[in-house]
């Protein structure tokens, strides 16, 4: 058996001796065992370690459940390889496979709202496109793999994945032009050393009910060859009224061991799902009574947020194909090749409406007939890096050369709406109202054109410089460029026009620096500055806007870190003290009852992000911190009115923690619980509109029985335990209670 063969063992599952048995036969890699001397050939995101070295078996921290859920190994975050996360220089909080499970991660919200680093924007509920806000920004974006994915978070499933990497702050030189506060990154699950046969049923809400297949080997003499399938069908209402969720899932993914230095591995997806009772977009009305310019929000608790607020039959369809590959490449003991390619094409259509609150306890739905065709998005990414280690005197060094690129486009039909104009008025706020669905103008007929192109390329030079045991250093620079084109879709035939004021091509020269301390072998600090380059916003796609659709051109954002990080007896803590400073992108007002999206002064955001995760006690295992914010807006010279003011829809506070507690008499039953808070924030830019914060508790248990050495496990999983009801964003409605159930069987 070669030794790439053993990676894959799931140590986690093992006795301690099993796990010193299989360190020594196997000669495995392992997180904090690493050491410099050695070369550092370590894992990357999805691709598996190709050297050996020797590990304590007491130290292996691979993100179970025994562990803590602490993934204590080695990692690759953007350009940087080989460096525990421990070790690393930045904040990073790591949800497991054992705890995605344990949660029940149907969708990436049970993922979001435990995490403490991220305050949760939207849920996947609407429109497929779940968002975050990290440090006070929004996070529209992720990557796979560690490959960006520039087409926005359409498509994401759970049922796949393996880990989910969150990177709060700025990730321009480790990952290119991105956003400012942060990036998520979906960490595919790979084939298992032994024979995996895994099926769970499970109900989301309601009658909405799954199955869940998750297949994986080896084939081959030695392994060579490694698979994993992952098989999800999902269909029934939820425990929304009038809303029914339907979803499938195949996905592969392949492991072929070309030499005992070079690993390939192939990853690809197809899913389909389709939301039918979109809840609609709450805005606060524009009528003559309106409370000191605006109309009052009302109370969450005014709103039955289990009932559908828009019409039976608006919908939400995304169809997704991905296709994904990695390889690794061992030259020699100092010099090693990692590069991916990531394609994928995004279908998404859907008929929603919008309600306007109006002052007098009513609401009013506007053109409630909203109908779009398909259209596609599609994007091609990729990265190659060269690493080289090396000494000069007393110091080590790895070398890091690096490219990545990116390439999108999106195309619409140019009779892509249908709109039946017809508003429901005056609708009481303690009942919805629902109409027949229209007959449709006939649209999706003319043709797609493309509308839009955008891409980025990065080429950067990094050195990991090793000083001494206590001592070490990330220095690399980055050169960016952005580029957007906008083309005329009024103009039939070819060729289409470029829209020059919507268009621009620019490029940026960008440092990173961080300098690390560990003054003892369980303790990190470190201070890091950066500086990246992002895309520019885009204006509303609403009429009342003057330059609509319009891509603003690129931004420059810098940040300051000062951390730590901590191991004490099973438990990591990690601390970070942050200041980012970002330009202001606004819809201001703009004559007549029109606005116009403009870049005018800038977001300067202040913070401590504070995390734990571990055991605290052979029975108590904890997974959660807090984010304190002082976010504001600075500089402005357009809308005065705006200087000092909170960021819309941006808590300063947020607190979640998650536990599990397992009894010594009676081994196989664990108890879960979690509280999460979300701080006041407010619903406009001009801080008129306060939104109460919120606070959710969650109850939950798990049992496992060994039914003829075949391992059945049950999950229970009750949220919101109070009903609390509440305002997830300005738009929005959080949900309400729901109970997940769940049976999975490994044989």
């Amino acid at each position: 058996m070669k030794k790439i063969s053993c990676i894959n063992t799931p140590l986690f599952k093992k006795s301690r001796l099993q796990q010193a048995l299989i360190v020594a036969l196997c000669g495995l890699v392992l997180p904090s065992q690493v050491l410099a001397e050695q070369g550092k050939k370590e894992s990357t995101d999805g691709i598996q370690v190709l050297a050996t070295t020797k590990v304590q078996a007491e130290d292996l921290k691979d993100g179970g459940s025994e562990d803590g859920y602490i993934s204590a190994g080695n990692t690759n975050i953007g350009v940087w390889q080989g460096r525990t996360l421990q070790e690393t220089p930045y904040s990073i909080s790591i949800f497991s496979e054992d705890l995605l499970a344990n949660i029940q991660a149907t969708s990436t919200d049970q993922v979001f709202k435990l995490n403490p680093l991220v305050q949760m924007n939207s849920s996947q509920a609407q429109q497929d496109q779940p968002y975050i806000i990290a440090r006070g920004f929004r996070v529209t974006r992720s990557s796979r793999n560690g490959i960006a994915r520039d087409i926005y978070n359409h498509g994401i499933s759970m049922e796949d994945v393996a880990k989910v990497e969150v990177l709060t702050g700025l990730s321009g030189f480790l990952y290119g032009v991105g956003n400012v506060g942060g990036l998520v990154n979906y960490v595919s699950k790979r084939p298992t050393e032994q024979r995996l046969n895994s099926v769970t049923v499970g109900n989301t809400s309601g009658s909405n009910a799954y199955i869940h297949g998750d297949f994986g080997g080896r084939v081959g003499d030695e392994g060579d060859f490694g698979y994993r399938i992952n098989l999800v069908a999902q269909d029934g209402e939820t425990a929304t009224e009038h809303q029914d969720l339907e979803k499938t899932l195949m996905s592969i993914a392949l492991d072929w061991q070309v030499t005992d230095n070079f690993l390939v591995q192939l990853d690809g997806s197809k899913r389909d799902y389709r939301l039918t009772g979109l809840q609609p977009y709450w805005y606060l009305g524009d009528d003559d009574t309106r409370e000191n310019g605006k109309v009052k929000r009302p109370d969450a608790t005014d709103l039955d947020s289990d009932k559908l607020w828009s019409q039976k039959w608006t919908f939400q369809e995304t169809e997704t194909e991905r296709l994904g590959v990695n390889f690794y490449w061992d030259i020699s003991d100092s010099l090693s090749i990692r590069a991916g390619y990531l394609d994928e094409e995004i279908s998404r259509f859907a008929s929603s409406s919008r309600n306007y609150i109006n002052s007098n306890g009513t609401y009013t739905q506007e053109s409630w007939g909203h109908k779009n065709a398909p259209h596609l998005i599609g994007g091609q990414s990729a990265f190659v890096f060269l690493d080289k280690s090396f000494t000069t005197g007393s110091i080590d060094h790895k070398l890091n050369l690096g490219l990545r690129i990116s390439d999108n486009t999106q195309a619409r039909f140019r009779d892509g709406w249908s709109q039946f104009f017809k508003d429901i008025t005056e609708v009481s706020l303690s009942k919805p109202s629902y109409a027949d669905e229209p007959v449709w103008d006939e649209h999706g007929v003319k043709g797609r054109f493309t509308q839009d192109k955008w891409g980025s390329e990065s080429i950067s030079i990094g050195d990991d410089i090793t000083f001494n045991e206590q001592w070490s250093a990330l220095v690399g620079i980055n050169r960016s460029r952005i580029y957007s084109k906008e083309f005329d879709s009024e103009k039939e035939g070819d060729p289409i026009i470029i829209i020059d004021e919507y268009s621009y091509d620019e490029s940026e020269i960008t440092p990173s620096l961080s300098l690390i301390y560990k003054p003892a072998d369980h303790i990190t600090t470190y201070a890091s500055y950066m500086e990246a380059l992002e895309q520019g916003g885009q204006a509303d796609d609403e009429d009342d806007v003057v330059n609509r659709n319009q891509m603003m051109k690129p931004l420059v954002s810098t940040q300051i870190e000062l951390g730590a990080k901590v191991d004490i007896s099973g438990m990591l803590l990690t601390a970070a003290l942050f200041e980012i400073d970002k330009s202001l992108e606004y819809h201001d007002e703009y004559g007549d009852n029109q606005r116009i999206f403009v870049q005018d002064g800038r977001q300067i955001h202040r913070g401590l992000e504070f995390t734990l995760t571990g055991q605290l006690t052979n029975n108590l295992t904890l997974v959660g911190g807090f984010t304190l914010l002082d976010a504001e807006t600075k500089e402005l010279k357009l809308n005065a009115k705006l200087e000092g003011k909170t960021p819309s829809n941006v808590a300063e506070q947020v607190f979640k923690l998650y536990g599990e507690y397992s009894f010594e008499t009676v081994p196989s039953l664990v108890l879960t619980s979690s509280f999460t808070y979300t701080g006041d924030y407010y619903g406009d830019k001009y801080n008129e509109d306060k939104i109460d914060g919120y606070a959710l508790f969650d109850m939950g248990a798990r049992y496992q029985l060994d039914i003829a050495d075949k391992a059945l496990t049950f999950r229970l999983n009750l949220s919101n335990l109070t009903d609390e009801r509440y305002w997830v964003n300005g738009s929005f409605l959080g949900d309400g209670r729901r109970i997940a159930l769940s049976a999975n069987i490994n044989f």
